[in-house]
């Protein structure tokens, strides 16, 4: 199978999807390929979110102030301590979680705002596949 046979087939199966149901679809696999990057960075992180997990590690413990000393904007800190405290789930791998949902919003809301603006399932696609390439996608040190 050629390239302009598959990229025909794709459109015709695009074009009978519902636009929620394609949103649904690309938000998943945009959270997917999130994990699998996470995955393949094994653990990576930069300056910001030392700081993050170390004010987030504070909060589980009970300890705000020490939390608000190193770090005084909360409110990802006190994300990541709430789905590690909901989930029992380690610090760090909280923080995986959050990045994954909260880029799947991302994505969800960008696709929203492209149908507001006349968009349809066909433009969609090409707009989803520009979320991937940016450096942090492609580059270790961004």
């Amino acid at each position: 199978m050629n390239f302009k046979m598959f990229s025909h087939q794709l459109l015709a199966k695009i074009d009978t999807l519902t636009h929620k149901q394609l949103i649904g679809i690309l938000a998943l696999i945009a959270g997917l390929i999130t994990v699998r990057i996470q995955y393949v960075h094994m653990g990576w992180i930069n300056s910001d979110s030392v700081l993050y997990l170390e004010a987030a590690k504070w909060m589980v413990a009970g300890d705000f102030t020490k939390a608000l000393a190193i770090y005084n904007w909360p409110f990802y800190s006190i994300c990541i301590a709430t789905v590690s405290k909901i989930f029992h789930t380690p610090i760090f791998l909280s923080a995986q979680i959050l990045s994954t949902v909260f880029f799947m919003l991302a994505t969800t809301a960008l696709l929203n705002i492209v149908s507001l603006l006349g968009g349809n399932n066909r433009s969609d696609y090409p707009v989803w596949l520009r979320l991937y390439r940016g450096r942090y996608f492609t580059h270790a040190d961004a």
